[in-house]
């Protein structure tokens, strides 16, 4: 992994060696090889913790070359083996003369350089110099969220010939997509990204039970009970602002459209429902409607907010059950979402969203 000095290398490092552990099932290992920022190796196994991927590093070795040739000898039975080099704010000849050194013992099969994506039209001087000094086989462009000057530095990188390989869209170390051109167009121009939406969903997501929930929300037939449901899968996923990023912008109503305040609102608002929801019985859950002034005040008690609070959550599902119920009379899009939860197809007709 090469690059410039604060562009997103060790946080990158940590998605991609999660990423190939998680998607392809690989032993992987990553060293670190920045001798340059104090911290590097503590920041990279923090975000790895959790993780079975090896982290290798001699946080006291000023020699980069050194670490990663023992590094290699020590990650020996890895599927595959990543590299986190130093940074500069320029390419300047210590940091060419070391990553020559390191490229000269690790003989890497690939070659990735990391670009902050808010770098704009300059991504691309960066990238032809990397491009020539070490034969940049990739690109990982980091901070990506759609702006023109993320697509001016995926131009200008793509200039290289170099392939866009990953994109980097927040902070946390599952937030790595593969790079796809007409995904990402789509998304662009507000047309969103139905399958990455999917592609979200987490392994341990149980696929019938999602079915089931699915059927009974666009029926209309739906509980707070399965309102629950429904939001612990959303939080499994990611956070309002994540989804919403794959909806098209007027889909259900404009919600793919939501601005950023908008959206934190949004997620409150869930945060608090579900500690509401936290705090009731099942029969309550189950017959929301039934629900009368003296549990509401039991409710709001236990769950620490105000009774206003639990009777928006009421109205709230009310109006969902509403939605929900019209959508499931619009035949088109109600044959449409049974078929894309049923066998993954995604090529969906955007009438049926009302698009």
């Amino acid at each position: 992994m090469v690059g410039l000095y604060g562009q997103g290398k060790t946080t990158t490092t940590a998605k991609l060696a999660e990423w190939y552990r998680k998607k392809h099932g690989l032993r992987v290992a990553v060293i670190e090889a920045d001798v340059h920022r104090p911290g590097a190796y503590a920041q990279l196994s923090q975000l790895l913790e959790d993780s079975s991927v090896v982290v290798y590093g001699e946080p006291d070795e000023k020699n980069a070359a050194t670490i990663v040739r023992n590094g290699l000898a020590a990650c020996a039975s890895a599927d595959l083996v990543i590299v986190d080099t130093a940074g500069r704010h320029q390419l300047d000849d210590e940091l060419v003369d070391e990553l020559e050194r390191i490229a000269s013992i690790t003989r890497a099969t690939e070659r990735w350089l990391v670009i902050d994506a808010q770098v704009g039209q300059a991504a691309g001087p960066v990238a032809a110099s990397f491009h020539n000094l070490a034969g940049v086989t990739g690109i990982v462009v980091t901070k990506l969220d759609g702006t023109a000057r993320g697509g001016g530095a995926l131009s200008a990188v793509a200039a290289t010939g170099a392939p866009l390989v990953h994109i980097g869209v927040g902070e946390k170390v599952s937030d790595l997509e593969k790079f796809e051109a007409d995904r990402f167009i789509s998304r662009l121009l507000g047309m969103g990204d139905i399958r990455g939406l999917i592609d979200l969903a987490p392994e341990d997501m149980d696929e019938e039970e999602a079915m089931r929930l699915t059927q009974r929300l666009m029926s209309g037939r739906f509980t707070l009970n399965d309102m629950y449901k429904q939001m612990e899968m959303m939080a499994k996923v990611g956070t309002i602002d994540k989804l919403m990023s794959f909806l098209p912008g007027n889909m259900f109503g404009g919600l793919g459209g939501m601005t950023k305040s908008q959206k934190e609102a949004m997620q409150g608002n869930l945060d608090r429902y579900r500690t509401i929801m936290d705090s009731m019985t099942g029969w309550e859950k189950n017959e929301p409607a039934k629900i009368k002034a003296e549990r509401i005040q039991r409710i709001a008690r236990g769950s620490g907010v105000k009774e206003k609070d639990v009777r928006e959550l009421i109205a709230q599902w009310k109006r969902s059950r509403k939605m929900m119920k019209g959508m499931g009379g619009n035949r088109k899009l109600n044959k449409q979402m049974r078929k894309m939860m049923k066998d993954g197809d995604m090529d969906m007709d955007p009438s049926a969203f009302g698009m």
